[in-house]
């Protein structure tokens, strides 16, 4: 008689059909499967034991990524079973001759009998199969799963809803850098962000994982924007500091660029959760693959703000501004709109002395902020430097306005 288990007897399975099995392991039978959900969730399914006519299998819910883990042996099959993803286990007793299931019980590995458990160092060594290689769903577009380091329920909805965000206006941000003139004020256009964009096609089975998908199409030249985007991402994320300073990448520190990608940064650093992205683009024969991890964000961050180090030297007036508050509004020589911004407490500037209309010339510094919860951007200013002028130079040129 097989021995009892420990654990919650259901009397459904945890899946209503099986629309894919496939045997990895075989010998006098059957004793490794790999099978998928009509709900899309993959099962590894380990043959444990036998009494007679009855068969047990122990069923663990997998992901992609864990399974890629599992099958090329970089996760023993031991701490496979003792740390599901979703952190249960289903033993399933099976009639061999109708197929018919008997009982099934979720568990977990430390109520199965230890000498019917795999030894601790053993490890699998076997292909992906292809039926499960993730790929586009529509010919011509591309693939981004993001995939985050932590159990199904542990992880914050709002981590996982930033980092999305963040990914997204960042790639509509290279996009503007890519295809137009960078800018760092008012939204970018809707006709760049319509080729951007990604879409949610799916998520992992049995892990914290998203499959996004570019919308658009490349063309038959295998070019599009979105392609360009996702260069862009992959090349500040493999990029070291004499990369990333090189000609090729000065467009995007002089945009909104450096922002959202501090703000990506950002996210992945302060949630403490490292973030893999795994970019399977049209027309590749590879996936690329790259794992945010929280101290590389630290550090990437801060030689993002090394390079970027930019400020802003100004000639024109103070339209506005109040001394309490020290926020003040420059309107400068060549610009359409104003310059709304504050004089720092601890600086030297004597704001009291500040004269309304008169010619001044500034240096200040740009700061992109992003709402995280709409996805609005608003760039905000810091004065460093105030400088009176005379009207003459004031008057000396005037170059056009800037739009």
């Amino acid at each position: 008689m097989l021995p009892e288990i420990e654990g919650a007897r259901i009397s459904t399975f945890p899946w209503n059909a099986f629309v894919f099995k496939q045997v990895l392991e075989y010998y006098d039978g059957p004793r490794l499967l790999l099978q998928r959900s009509r709900a899309g969730q993959l099962y590894l399914a380990w043959w444990n034991d036998a009494e007679g006519a009855v068969d047990r299998w122990i069923y663990l819910p997998v992901g992609e990524s864990r399974l890629h883990d599992i099958l090329s042996g970089r996760l023993t099959v031991l701490d496979a079973l003792r740390d599901p993803e979703d952190g249960s286990l289903v033993v399933v007793d099976v009639d061999v001759g109708t197929s018919a299931v008997i009982q099934s019980i979720v568990t977990t590995a430390a109520a199965l009998p230890q000498d019917l458990l795999p030894l601790e160092y053993s490890r699998l060594n076997i292909p992906f199969p292809e039926e499960f290689a993730s790929g586009p769903t529509r010919e011509r577009v591309h693939r981004l799963d993001v995939r985050i380091d932590g159990k199904v329920g542990e992880t914050s909805a709002d981590v996982v809803s930033r980092l999305v965000g963040n990914i997204q206006r960042l790639l509509d941000a290279i996009g503007q850098a890519v295809l137009t003139t960078p800018t760092s004020q008012g939204p970018v256009p809707n006709y760049i962000k319509q080729q951007t964009r990604l879409n949610l096609v799916g998520t992992y089975a049995g892990s914290l994982g998203l499959h996004l998908e570019t919308d658009i199409q490349d063309n038959l030249m295998g070019d599009s924007l979105a392609r360009s985007s996702l260069e862009g991402l992959f090349g500040l994320l493999e990029g070291d500091q004499s990369v990333l300073q090189s000609a090729e990448y000065q467009r995007f520190w002089s945009s909104r660029v450096a922002a959202n990608y501090k703000n990506l940064l950002s996210t992945v650093e302060t949630s403490s959760q490292a973030a893999s992205l795994f970019w399977n683009q049209h027309g590749g024969e590879e996936i690329q693959e790259f794992k945010i991890t929280p101290d590389f964000a630290k550090n990437q961050k801060r030689m993002v703000e090394t390079i970027t180090k930019e400020n802003l030297h100004l000639e024109g007036i103070f339209e506005a501004g109040n001394i309490r508050t020290r926020w003040f509004r420059f309107l400068a020589r060549g610009y359409s709109e104003s310059f709304g911004g504050r004089i720092l407490r601890t600086s030297t500037i004597d704001v009291n002395h500040i004269s309304l209309g008169y010619p001044c010339r500034v240096i200040v510094e740009p700061n992109l902020q992003v709402n995280q919860a709409i996805g609005e951007e608003k760039t905000t200013y810091t004065f460093l430097s105030v400088e009176t002028m005379n009207w003459d130079v004031i008057a000396a040129s005037q170059p056009p306005t800037q739009e």
